[in-house]
């Protein structure tokens, strides 16, 4: 059985590839990337997501920050907001969550 996923969004990377991401039904986050930038390329295998450190989220979305750089925003189980974003350019990793 195929799961299901809600708040799905993807959101562009400084390198013009495009990364996906989603909740499943566990309150999880699961993401996944264009392997290069040209618009015909195939996307890396879904995986999960670094988590905020209290777990399960109901909610996810994010933006490009002016330098290019992805931020993301997470509502939790208890209602709080958390944020992270990527450290440097698309390669890069991710901060860890910070409530915001």
């Amino acid at each position: 059985m195929a799961a299901s996923y809600s708040d799905i969004f993807v959101v562009p990377l400084a390198d013009g590839r495009q990364q996906y991401f989603a909740i499943d039904g566990e309150f999880q986050i699961w993401s996944r990337w264009k392997e290069t930038n040209d618009p015909n390329s195939g996307w890396t295998d879904l995986t999960p997501f670094q988590m905020p450190p209290l777990g399960g989220v109901t909610r996810i979305c994010g933006a490009q920050l002016p330098d290019g750089r992805v931020q993301l925003f997470t509502i939790d189980l208890d209602g709080a907001t958390w944020s992270c974003w990527k450290t440097g350019d698309a390669n890069s990793g991710w901060t860890n969550w910070s409530q915001f």
